[in-house]
Parts: C-alpha cells; sequence; structure tokens
C-alpha cells in the first residue's frame, strides 16, 4: 500500500463511521466523546499500523491494540481487509489474522470471523458484506460479494452466490435479492 492508497482508505473508513457532516458537527463529535470517534480512532490506527514499518508500526500496533481493548475489537495482525470498514457498535468484534475481507464491509457488534480451530484456515469476504449482531463466520470458507449474514448466525460453508441473506445455525439461504430491488 503507497501513501495514495492509504489516504483513499482512511477517507472511506472515515466517511463510512462518521460522514461528510460540516467542520461544526465533526467538532461537536470529537468536543463530546462520540463513540463513532472511538471507533474511527481505532480504524486509523490499524490501518496506520498495516502502513508502517519499524518503530512507527510498533506504536500503531500498541496503539490499536489499547483502543481495541477498550472497544472490545480484536483484528489480529495480518488479516487483510479492504478500504470503507464500517464499524456499527462497541462490543466484540474479532478477526483472525488469516482473514481476508473486502470493500466497504459492515460489521455490528458481536461479530467472529475466525478459523475453524482445525485447519487454521480463515474465511474470504468478498464486497460489500454485511455482518448482523453476534453472527460468526468459522473456517476455510468465502462469502460473495452483496451478502448480508442475519443476527445470530453461524456461517460454515461456503455462500458463493451474490445477493443473498443468509441466517440460522448453521447458516442457510434465506433470501435473494438483486441490486435493482434495494
Amino acid at each position: 500500500m503507497n501513501k495514495d492508497e492509504l489516504k483513499a482508505c482512511l477517507k472511506l473508513d472515515y466517511e463510512r463511521n462518521i460522514g461528510t457532516y460540516s467542520l461544526a458537527f465533526r467538532v461537536r463529535a470529537f468536543l463530546s466523546k462520540n463513540p463513532a470517534m472511538a471507533r474511527w480512532r481505532f480504524l486509523k490506527a490499524y490501518r496506520l499500523s498495516e502502513y508502517h514499518t519499524g518503530i512507527l508500526q510498533m506504536y500503531y500496533l500498541r496503539r490499536k491494540n489499547k483502543l481495541g481493548m477498550k472497544l472490545g475489537y480484536e483484528f489480529l495482525t495480518g488479516c487483510k481487509i479492504g478500504p470503507g470498514l464500517q464499524l456499527c457498535h462497541r462490543g466484540p468484534v474479532i478477526i483472525n489474522g488469516c482473514a481476508q475481507i473486502g470493500k466497504c464491509a459492515t460489521m455490528r457488534g458481536s461479530c467472529c470471523i475466525g478459523n475453524d480451530g482445525k485447519t487454521g484456515a480463515a474465511p474470504v469476504i468478498g464486497d460489500y458484506v454485511e455482518f448482523g449482531y453476534d453472527c460468526a463466520v468459522i473456517g476455510d470458507i468465502r462469502v460473495a460479494d452483496h451478502t448480508w449474514v442475519a443476527a445470530g448466525a453461524v456461517v460454515t460453508k461456503d455462500i458463493l452466490e451474490p445477493w443473498t441473506a443468509v441466517g440460522g445455525v448453521p447458516a442457510k439461504q434465506i433470501a435473494i435479492t438483486r441490486q435493482n430491488q434495494i
């Protein structure tokens, strides 16, 4: 990742988590300790820890881990997350170090994206995937673009069809939606 890509990534993360509001709104959000600002600071520390090397990388890793402990986020070193990740709530969000997540993913609280405990392989998740509260995506699986994972779902098998909603334990397809129907 070069500096221009980092700036574009940080800009998209900021827009999806804070919004494109006026300067007055952003100042009020900062001064009032709006929870979205804390989530944004965590994401910024994560992106900067992935970008830098050496002593700056150690600084941003420490900052990311410290903020993560306060907010309940654990993004293990090595996970690859595309630009535009939106974190909607505080609470446990755990992402395995081998996981790959596409651009513009949305995560509500209490999400787990991890390995199955046997092979160590983690999920590969497409672009524009939304995760409901308290869901888990576990194992060496693929999740297609534009997929909705319902609250409380446990995904253990591939979801290869885009524009699909899945839910349940274990997760099954509950709806198919096309772009023009949203």
